[in-house]
């Protein structure tokens, strides 16, 4: 599985809530910045499943890959609609993903969130 591959792979599963692959595709020291927030993988997987974010549409309008020695960058351009705190939000992101190989395949080692004007 390339990084775009694991990229949305990772994104259906915040969708989906699926725990276990988010634990299987992020690595245990990863972390998520996000607009308001800093959390690392178990934090961010406890916040997706206590539904303090619910990825509610996840409009993605590109991708691009760039390796730099061991490190695969994903740039996903996005429309993202979630729930946070039972609140609709709405925001065009660009997210920064870097994703090196662990134990034979890319992993998620960090995702970072930027709002731009759409």
């Amino acid at each position: 599985m390339n990084a775009k591959e694991t990229s949305i792979a990772i994104w259906n599963a915040m969708h989906d809530e699926d725990a276990q692959m988010l634990k299987e595709k992020i690595m245990p020291g990863a972390l998520f910045v996000h607009m308001g927030i800093t959390a690392d993988r178990d934090e961010e997987i406890d916040i997706i499943m206590k539904r303090g974010i619910v990825y509610d549409k996840i409009d993605i309008k590109s991708q691009t890959e760039n390796k730099v020695g061991p490190v695969t960058f994903v740039y996903t351009k996005m429309k993202l609609t979630a729930i946070v705190n039972g609140n609709t939000v709405v925001n065009p992101f660009v997210v920064t993903e870097a994703y090196i190989e662990d134990e034979g395949s890319l992993r998620l080692a960090s995702m970072s969130y930027t709002r731009i004007n759409d």
